[in-house]
């Protein structure tokens, strides 16, 4: 091969070239990937991807700065062997026409080849950072040409640009994973890491079809896992932000093998995270699951307390605002994920555990499920298994084996019917749910997306479910939500668990009579009571109803007492005075005071007035 000067035409053999891996260990027979360049053309950088000769001498593969040099008057060239092959396939950058990279491709020492999208800000200062990366992959480095390196990289942009993604999923109509773009438009994933996540892919999708799913069916836990974790590509498809289940049940029940199940879906076991991480890095971990599933472990490792603000930073989908070293704002995390969380205790007990104060809105972001009393535990049936332990040791062990395939294919499945209206499938599943306004809505709209998702694998011959099935698994665990929680509005139910519980610890020595003879107080006053016709009724200063109903917005906690019939109205006052109905005067000590009358029914009487709020306010 002789000599050529001309960038563009390297540029684009070497392009050619580096798309086969195939480098094999030095013969007498090597073709050369490239000749060396004269000494006119130096200086210049050459990238040779096999062994060269140079004169009667072979050299290495790899990237060579070649110089001029003098010796006995004669000037003759200088090779300099920077590293191994690497080759600079494209300048990118985002769509706002910044963060700009280099897309890169290079071979480690065992001859294999990986590809990184490397951010140009990691060529800053020594760009140690950056060779450290490359080392950790597996290129080799001159220690004695560092700075050549970085120079190489700045050399000259390519002339081929591709566009980068910051996140991870969906970007348009293309599917974004680590190492490759699933759609019509060519992205490509940009990362301060060359190997950024834990998307890997170990078998065939026919392995993990016959192995994982076929166990799943006929099970209501592991089909609603795995349907779940196929559910976080629909999520934009369907314009939902969120959707979340927490497994809950007796230790060794299955919840961690239903989970681990579930990862099978995207990539390998390292994909399983636990609850015990900061703030920060659940954040790092929602963003590099976005559009995918976000797999929790054992919420009893969770600090109590952050447990509630966690929930709803994985719900909304943003990350803190933080600055830069500049005092400028840096760029939020964003993701769009399904979480799938285990523990042995609900969101709420978990958190009033450690002391933390809970919110009805934490349980409909994130659905508290439980798992026990199937025939077999966790499990409907163990397909032949000898023991229902035997049976979850064979899932760990054929999702640790096979993984990853059923994600991807989910994703070409989506990819090849862009046109199709998912949502009005979602629509029509969630309508057929009995359910209410409010909070029981948003949850049945999420377990309808994971049917959803179910029933379209299966359509894609991806799970090798029978139809149905995984609407009939998602159906029955939504009735089990449902009765497990209660009917009706969570808030409203915890306003008048609120009220009663602190009139029971404080109703004789916080209140006093409104008129005639009392014992003293014990604290502050929290209001009066008064006898009206044969019920005793409890007379909340406004301070006082704040007391009992921490952390409830007053409107709100008078609506649920109004529509619990707890609630004791003003006479004669029309509808449109809401507020003045709902306030009572009574003069004490010669002056008039405002208070609200709480009636709370007795625990054994028919339930009717406590129940009554469920068919009214949401």
């Amino acid at each position: 091969m002789t000599p050529q000067s001309s960038w563009d035409r390297w540029d684009r053999e070497v392009l050619e070239s580096a798309i086969n891996p195939a480098i094999t260990a030095p013969q007498e027979d090597d073709i050369l990937v490239e000749a060396p360049p004269d000494v006119s053309q130096c200086p210049c950088w050459r990238c040779y991807l096999d062994w060269w000769r140079d004169g009667e001498n072979k050299r290495a593969p790899g990237v060579y700065h070649h110089d001029r040099e003098k010796r006995e008057g004669d000037e003759t060239r200088a090779d300099k062997w920077v590293c191994g092959p690497l080759v600079v396939l494209a300048t990118t950058f985002d769509q706002r026409g910044e963060s700009f990279g280099r897309l890169l491709r290079f071979q480690d020492v065992r001859g294999r080849w990986h590809e990184w999208n490397m951010p140009m800000r990691l060529l800053r200062g020594t760009a140690d950072e950056l060779r450290g990366e490359l080392l950790d992959l597996g290129l080799a480095i001159s220690p004695n040409a560092r700075d050549r390196l970085s120079h190489y990289l700045m050399h000259r942009a390519p002339q081929r640009e591709v566009i980068s993604a910051l996140s991870l999923g969906w970007h348009d109509d293309t599917f974004v994973f680590p190492d490759v773009a699933i759609g019509p438009a060519e992205i490509r994933y940009q990362s301060e890491s060359a190997a950024p996540a834990d998307y890997d892919q170990r078998g065939t999708l026919d392995d993990w079809r016959a192995n994982v799913a076929a166990l799943a069916s006929g099970n209501t836990c592991l089909t609603l896992a795995i349907s779940a974790a196929l559910a976080g590509p629909l999520l934009a498809r369907v314009h939902l932000e969120s959707c979340g289940l927490h497994f809950h049940g007796d230790s060794s029940g299955g919840k961690t093998t239903a989970l681990q199940a579930a990862v099978s879906v995207w990539g390998s076991r390292d994909m399983l995270r636990t609850w015990r991480a900061t703030g920060n890095g659940l954040e790092a971990a929602a963003a590099e699951s976005t559009d995918a599933l976000l797999a929790l472990d054992e919420i009893s490792e969770a600090d109590g307390r952050e447990i509630g603000s966690i929930v709803y930073a994985l719900a909304n989908g943003r990350g803190k605002s933080r600055a830069n070293r500049s005092g400028g704002a840096r760029r939020i995390a964003r993701w769009r994920t399904v979480v799938l969380s285990s523990g042995e205790k609900t969101l709420e007990a978990r958190m009033l555990e450690a002391g933390a104060r809970h919110h009805a809105g934490q349980d409909v972001r994130l659905l508290n499920l439980p798992v026990d009393g199937h025939r077999h535990g966790t499990f409907d049936t163990i397909h032949g298994r000898d023991s229902a332990r035997a049976f979850a040791d064979e899932i760990k062990s054929s999702s640790a084996r096979y993984y990853g395939r059923a994600g991807r294919a989910f994703v070409r499945f989506l990819v090849e019917h862009l046109g199709d209206d998912f949502g009005a499938m979602v629509k029509e599943l969630t309508d057929r749910l009995p359910t209410r306004e409010g909070q029981e809505a948003r949850a049945a709209r999420q377990f309808a997306l994971i049917a959803t998702a179910g029933e379209l694998a299966t359509q894609a011959g991806i799970t090798g479910w029978e139809k149905g099935a995984a609407t009939k698994a998602t159906v029955s665990a939504y009735t089990r939500w449902r009765e497990a929680r209660g009917r009706g509005n969570a808030e409203a139910t915890k306003i008048l668990e609120a009220v009663r519980d602190f009139i029971e610890r404080h109703g004789d020595t916080r209140f006093t009579r409104l008129y005639g003879a009392d014992r003293p107080l014990r604290g502050d006053r929290a209001g009066y009571t008064e006898t009206l016709g044969e019920r005793l009724t409890y007379l909340f200063t406004a301070s006082g109803l704040g007391e009992a109903t921490q952390g409830h917005d007053r409107t709100r906690v008078l609506d649920a007492l109004e529509a619990a019939g707890w609630l004791v109205l003003k006479p004669g006052k029309p509808p449109q005075n809401k507020g003045e109905t709902r306030r009572l005067q009574r003069k004490i000590e010669g002056r008039v005071v405002t208070l609200y009358g709480v009636d709370v029914p007795d625990e054994g009487e028919g339930n009717e007035r406590v129940n009554r709020h469920l068919e009214v306010v949401q």
